[in-house]
């Protein structure tokens, strides 16, 4: 490894071969040539297995856990002996320092009902392990976490011991067929791009089903007619204008919703959710590859079902993800509410009416079903295609 780290004033260091270090040791402490020496010299093998555990085990980023003891489960959500937790619950747990990713599945993080294990999907980033059910747990009912010891840091240390919590949900579900009213967007939901700050767009390609405008800044570059199909507004129009206002109306009804609010992950590809409100305090988006980088939303037989998300930051998509609509799902009715701004990668596939705060940018080639709205900030285009449903 070849690599050093300061503690107390000394320096520990770790090397790929163990056997000089015991060499060296056993020189300076004539280690074997006395036997009144022996437990001397003992202790002085026991200290530096001991320093270098203690080193390894000094790369935690929480307070409150075991010393010397790495990696350790430092939170869970719910809390062990928690009560009255939504049965659309996503349950995760945070370690104390960054974990080995291949570890950590469905067969090291488990949730059970009794004996019976119940189907979701793993998920893990940076320090957070997430479970999703894949359905809604059953209400007023006793489940049980379970972190396995086969999970590891980077290190390959493991727990010491299987990590166990339980929780209990409250007595009445979530009504997954319409648990939220929709987001009241009045003429605002007439475009398809609706900014505070203009319009950029890069590509001749672009084509945009909807109204597009800016107000108060009204520019609008590298789009034209044909480009459009339906009205461009090249000027402040007090119509754009009032289309702004109702969308601060919409934005602001968005960020003040929280009755039933489920927590939002930070990752949401590799998952199915059910209508509802969804919220995250800080930024959400969709990474990976495959089906991890895949969200997927499940109305469940029921075509006015609505989603709202709402972040307090940003929202971003890497290049390639996409949303999958299932169960009579329907774009209108899926609301992103982002606090600052949205970025969305190149090839990407979205849904949905996003309503930012600042910024929407859509990378080259970024597919939208649905509306591109923000209150301050620009859109910026390269070669998309944006419908409004």
């Amino acid at each position: 490894m070849g690599s050093t780290r300061k503690k107390d004033g000394e320096i520990f260091k770790s090397t790929e071969n163990w056997n000089l270090q015991f060499k060296q040791l056993k020189e300076n402490f004539n280690i074997g040539r006395n036997h009144h020496s022996l437990l001397k010299n003992s202790m002085w093998v026991f200290m530096l297995l001991l320093a270098t555990i203690m080193w390894q085990c000094a790369k935690d980023e929480f307070n409150g856990e075991t010393t010397g003891v790495c990696p350790e489960v430092h939170s869970t959500d719910p809390v062990n002996g928690a009560i009255n937790v939504l049965t659309g619950k996503i349950i995760t747990a945070t370690f104390n320092e960054v974990m080995d990713s291949s570890t950590i599945n469905l067969t090291t993080f488990l949730l059970k009902k009794g004996s019976v294990l119940i189907a979701g999907t793993v998920l893990f980033s940076d320090h957070l392990a997430t479970f999703t059910p894949a359905s809604l747990l059953v209400a007023n009912s006793v489940y049980t976490g379970i972190i396995t010891k086969s999970v590891r840091d980077l290190d390959g240390n493991a727990l010491v011991e299987d990590y166990t919590w339980s929780f209990k949900t409250g007595n009445a579900p979530i009504v997954v067929t319409d648990p939220v009213a929709d987001v009241a967007l009045g003429s605002a939901g007439n475009f398809a791009i609706l900014s505070g700050s203009g319009v950029t767009n890069i590509g001749v390609n672009t084509l945009i089903t909807g109204d597009v405008g800016a107000f108060p800044i009204a520019t609008i570059n590298g789009l034209l007619p044909g480009n459009v199909n339906g009205i461009l507004y090249t000027s402040a129009d007090p119509i754009v204008g009032l289309a702004k206002t109702d969308l601060t109306t919409a934005y602001n009804d968005a960020q003040a919703r929280s009755s039933n609010a489920i927590s939002l992950p930070g990752q949401l590809g590799g998952l199915t959710l059910v209508p509802g409100l969804y919220v995250n305090s800080t930024s959400s988006g969709i990474s990976g590859t495959g089906t991890n980088g895949i969200l997927t939303l499940d109305a469940g037989g029921n075509a006015n079902a609505v989603w709202i998300f709402k972040m307090g930051s940003t929202l971003a998509t890497d290049a390639g993800t996409s949303i999958v609509l299932t169960g009579g799902a329907q774009s209108k009715n899926i609301y992103w509410s982002v606090g600052s701004s949205a970025t969305f990668g190149t090839n990407s596939i979205f849904y949905g009416n996003i309503l930012a705060d600042q910024s929407i940018t859509l990378t080259t080639g970024a597919t939208l079903y649905g509306r591109a709205l923000t209150r301050i900030g620009a859109v910026t285009l390269e070669t998309n295609i944006v419908i409004k449903p």
